[in-house]
């Protein structure tokens, strides 16, 4: 089979899978990469299927999540502090209002 001979039958595959199908639109988005590679002559290992390209897609956002987990982690941790630090603050103000409170009412 000649190369233009397989691009012809791409395309009538494409056509008979029809936009409806699972393939097809697969097929459809990858024929200018499929054809690429026909008229190079690689190998269609080299050509990202479904599966392969989810596997490939978990694989690449793992450092991400991973980093993303982290920052949340670290936001939370320095939320925490600064809430502590807020309550630690509000308690020393009530503390210094109630000892002001009692100092007045002694002195009345």
């Amino acid at each position: 089979m000649t190369k233009q001979q397989e691009i012809e039958l791409l395309d009538k595959t494409i056509a008979a899978f029809g936009p409806q199908s699972y393939l097809g639109p697969w097929l459809a988005e990858n024929r200018g990469a499929i054809v690429a590679d026909i008229t190079a002559d690689l190998p269609l290992d080299r050509i990202v299927m479904p599966s392969e390209a989810m596997r490939l897609a978990l694989e690449l956002r793992a450092p991400g999540k991973a980093e993303h987990d982290a920052m949340i982690e670290r936001a939370r941790i320095a939320a925490k502090q600064m809430a502590d630090a807020i309550e630690n603050r509000v308690s020393e103000y009530r503390d210094n209002a109630r000892r002001q409170l009692e100092r007045i009412a002694a002195n009345l």
